[in-house]
């Protein structure tokens, strides 16, 4: 049997007033809060606290679910508006969410479900981690072999799509894998072994700030550590952590997605995408990508990847903006010397740039680069 489901979600909710960021930004926190504990059920699912909590890092004000052996925050910092406010769930919290919500509502709540409740006009939302896993029950998932045959090179790791592909193609990989072997992916593959044994296998490395981590792991000896008793002879989770733009990139399909079964071959493509394990010499698939790939319909998503252009110029207007303080400083030279007083601290500034800046070797390397392509783009101030 094969069970695809998301396991943990982290959302971040931005103020789309950006220009107003730091004005009462403490204030517009709270009501947006309560705006959200609204639209999601929370607040009729759940009491809340302020006291003792536990808030994801980087985050000061929030708050937890009262008594809860799982945690599940929502919080902000009122003096970096630019983070915006998170919603946090841990895989207990997301588990107890849907099911509590299923209980008091009748009907089910899921990742694409709640991006959608959660979209309103002030404010814009996305996915900065979801977990999603993948798991094999009685399939005779060996992890130990899995692992050797790793090693030995006997098997290989490969993305799920050639480089000029949009989507995957599960017919094609199945057709064409003996005609052309798909990309390999070279991420770190490491594991952990306990007499002998391969218990975990991991993909990528944290320590990189990879923006994706695989765990292929014996879940039914995890649940045995913790004295849960399964009915199952053997249970392998295959589990996928995608964060940052992987992240992004899954919101903008999740928020389009119409249906359950459409979310899952959205999250069953994004896993494909990145990993499918092949016979090296045969250039067969492996039997853990194969029981993946006949779950999938239709590879409605794959990742992007951009165009390798420079956008540090947008960053730098955007830093300017979002995370300088610039907006700041132009409303206090307002408050202090009186309305209309920033256009004249810009025109100062301005002055300063055309009397004393002199590009140097760096600034004119960059602009003869890039001047063509970027000319072409939208100017930032339209």
């Amino acid at each position: 049997m094969i069970d695809i489901k998301v396991d943990q979600v982290t959302l971040v909710v931005f103020d789309n007033n950006s220009q107003h960021e730091h004005t009462f930004w403490q204030e517009r926190a709270q009501k947006k809060i309560q705006k959200l504990l609204h639209l999601s059920k929370l607040s009729e699912l759940y009491s809340f606290t302020d006291e003792n909590v536990k808030l994801p890092r980087g985050y000061t004000v929030g708050f937890n679910i009262d008594n809860a052996t799982f945690q599940l925050s929502i919080a902000y910092h009122p003096d970096n508006p630019q983070i915006g406010i998170i919603i946090y769930f841990s895989a207990k919290a997301w588990d107890n969410y849907q099911q509590a919500f299923q209980k008091k509502f009748g009907k089910s709540i899921n990742v694409h479900t709640l991006l959608q409740e959660l979209q309103f006009s002030s404010l814009n939302i996305r996915l900065s981690r979801i977990d999603i896993c993948v798991d094999f029950i009685n399939e005779k998932i060996n992890i130990s072999k899995l692992k050797r045959s790793l090693e030995s090179g006997r098997t290989e790791l490969r993305y799920g799509k050639y480089k000029n592909s949009d989507k995957i193609n599960p017919k094609n990989i199945q057709e064409d894998n003996l005609k052309k072997p798909y990309p390999r992916n070279t991420s770190q593959i490491n594991d952990i072994s306990k007499n002998f044994k391969t218990e975990t296998i991991y993909v990528g490395s944290r320590s990189n700030n990879s923006k994706a981590l695989v765990r292929i792991y014996d879940k039914k000896r995890e649940l045995q550590e913790r004295n849960i008793e399964k009915n199952v002879e053997d249970w392998v989770r295959f589990e996928v952590e995608f964060k940052s733009i992987f992240a992004h990139q899954l919101t903008s399909a999740l928020l389009d997605c119409q249906s359950d079964n459409e979310a899952k071959n959205i999250i069953l493509s994004a896993v494909l995408d990145k990993y499918l394990f092949f016979y090296t010499k045969s250039n067969r698939i492996h039997k853990i990508s194969k029981l993946m790939l006949e779950q999938l319909e239709n590879g409605i998503f794959s990742f992007t990847t951009p165009k390798i252009t420079d956008n540090s110029l947008e960053k730098s207007i955007q830093y300017l903006i979002k995370g300088s303080g610039l907006l700041a400083i132009l409303w206090k030279v307002d408050q202090i010397y009186g309305p209309r007083s920033s256009p004249k601290l810009l025109e100062y500034f301005y002055r300063i740039y055309t009397n004393t800046f002199k590009p140097n070797k760096d600034h004119l390397s960059w602009f003869n680069k890039y001047q063509k392509e970027l000319k072409k783009t939208k100017k930032p101030w339209k």
